[in-house]
C-alpha cells in the first residue's frame, strides 16, 4: 500500500497536558480514520473490538491485546472500526529526559524510542501482542500515567515519566519474551551506543564527530561505529540527518519561519542538501510539506 501525501499529526495533541510531552487517550468507540503520520511517538493499545490496520504492510486485522508501537513520520490508519475501543498513549522524547540517571540501564526500553528507519515512510508500525494475563497491568500504568497528567499533584511530572519508563520496559520485554538474547545485560558496548545517542540527541545541530564520541565513552571509533550501526540499524551520520528532519517538520509545522532559516538551524548551510536529505527521508520538499500541514498553532515545544 502506498501512502502518498500524508496528513500529519501534529504537537497539538499535547495541549490538553498544557505542552507536557506526554498524553493519554482513552477512546471507547474509535471511528476509521485516515492514513497519517505524527511527529511524536505513538503507542496504541487495543481494548476491545476489532479494526483493519492500514499500513505500507497493506490491511491487517487487530484484535484485543494487540500493541502497536509508531515513531514519527511511520504512518498508518484504521478502516472498518468493530465496536473498536483502544488507548492512545503520546509521548515526546523530551519526556524522558529527566531520568537521564536510569536510561543506561534501560537499554532495550530505549531502542524502541531510539532506533529509526531508514525509511519511515516504507516501514509499518511495530505490532505486539499482550496476552490475557498481562494486559492488565499495561492498562493500570496507562490508567496511572492519565490520572497523573489530569490530576497534577506535587511531583506530577516525576512519575509522568517514570510511568512511561516502566511502560516502554513492559514493551521490551514484550517483544523480547521470544528471543531469550535480548533479555540478557546490556553489554558494555550497548551502554555506549546508548551514551553516544544521548549526546547527539542533544547536539544534532551541530557538526559531531566520530572521534568526539569515541572520546565521550571511552572506545575507539571503528569499534564505536560497527556497535552503533548494529543497536540502532543504521550509521551515526544517517541517524543525524533523521534527528535533524525530525525537528525540521516539527519547526516548518510550528514556526513562520522560512526554509532557509531552518535549514541553516538545522545545520544544513547548503539548502539544497538540505531539501534533498528532507525529500529522501519525507517524500516531498520542505515547502510542500509546510503546505501540506499547516498548522493554527505556533510555539508548541517539540520534543
Amino acid at each position: 500500500m502506498s501512502a502518498g501525501k500524508l496528513p500529519t499529526v501534529g504537537m497539538e495533541v499535547f495541549k490538553s497536558s498544557g505542552g507536557f510531552p506526554i498524553a493519554v487517550a482513552f477512546i471507547p468507540q474509535h471511528g476509521a480514520s485516515e492514513i497519517h503520520d505524527h511527529v511524536y511517538h505513538e503507542v496504541v493499545f487495543v481494548e476491545a473490538g476489532s479494526v483493519d490496520h492500514l499500513t505500507v504492510d497493506g490491511s491487517h486485522p487487530l484484535v484485543p491485546g494487540d500493541i502497536l508501537i509508531l515513531q514519527p513520520q511511520v504512518w498508518h490508519g484504521y478502516a472498518h472500526p468493530r465496536h473498536l475501543g483502544i488507548i492512545n498513549c503520546f509521548f515526546a522524547e523530551r519526556a524522558l529526559h529527566p531520568l537521564q540517571h536510569l536510561l543506561p540501564h534501560c537499554v532495550e526500553a530505549l531502542f524502541l524510542v531510539k532506533r529509526r528507519s531508514r525509511q519511515p515512510r516504507e516501514t509499518p508500525p511495530l505490532l505486539l501482542h499482550a496476552p490475557v494475563e498481562k494486559r492488565g497491568l499495561f492498562r493500570d500504568n496507562l490508567g496511572v500515567l492519565a490520572s497523573e497528567l489530569e490530576r497534577r499533584e506535587p511531583g506530577w511530572e516525576a512519575v509522568a515519566s517514570t510511568r512511561l519508563l516502566d511502560l516502554l520496559i513492559f514493551l521490551a520485554r514484550l517483544g523480547g519474551g521470544a528471543n531469550r538474547e535480548k533479555a540478557m545485560p546490556a553489554s558494555r558496548a550497548d551502554r555506549a551506543v546508548m551514551c553516544a545517542v544521548h549526546h547527539l540527541d542533544e547536539n544534532f545541530n551541530r557538526g559531531v564527530s566520530l572521534e568526539e564520541l569515541s572520546r565521550l565513552v571511552h572506545m575507539s571509533p571503528e569499534y564505536l561505529s560497527r556497535s552503533f550501526t548494529r543497536c540502532m540499524g543504521m550509521g551515526m551520520v544517517r541517524y543525524i540527518h533523521h534527528l535533524r528532519v525530525e525537528e525540521a517538520c516539527r519547526q516548518l509545522r510550528y514556526s513562520d519561519d522560512a526554509v532557509k532559516e531552518i535549514s541553516v538551524r538545522m545545520g544544513y548551510e547548503d539548502l539544497g542538501y538540505f531539501e534533498r536529505v528532507f525529500r529522501r527521508q519525507v517524500g516531498c520538499t520542505p515547502r510542500d510539506y509546510r503546505a501540506e500541514n499547516p498548522s493554527g498553532v505556533r510555539g508548541v515545544p517539540g520534543p
